[in-house]
């Protein structure tokens, strides 16, 4: 993404103009199946405030995580956490716990893809 475009994403710097959610990250689904533009893939762009951890959590398919804008950690099975910055390309593995956290100075913005789960039982919160 450009630093034009990313511009155009954010607000006075700080998170992107998505929906807010209640636990302070940004959120917006770009193609899902429920919306019809797509069969069975989910794209969300997430933005992670300055210092946000998300927490530990699986679900059955496997995600890819962009990161658009920003860095900070990202922790796969309880493993040491991993630096990621802007232009990195992260595959998650299915089942496997993760969490994310951005870093201090900036918000974390990625763009997120993986199948759709069929269910809410392909969802397991782990932490």
């Amino acid at each position: 993404m450009t630093a034009q475009g990313l511009q155009a994403l954010q607000s006075d710097g700080g998170l992107p103009r998505f929906p807010v959610l209640d636990d302070g990250r940004a959120k917006a689904v770009f193609v899902s199946p429920d919306d019809g533009s797509s069969s069975d893939l989910v794209v969300n762009a997430l933005a992670l405030p300055p210092g946000f951890l998300n927490p530990a959590h699986s679900h059955v398919p496997e995600e890819l995580l962009i990161v658009l804008h920003g860095s900070g950690t990202v922790t796969i099975d309880e493993g040491a956490p991993m630096g990621i910055t802007e232009g990195d390309l992260v595959v998650l593995p299915p089942i496997l716990s993760h969490s994310l956290e951005a870093g201090a100075e900036a918000s974390l913005l990625l763009l997120t893809v993986m199948a759709k789960t069929q269910n809410d039982s392909d969802k397991m919160n782990v932490g």
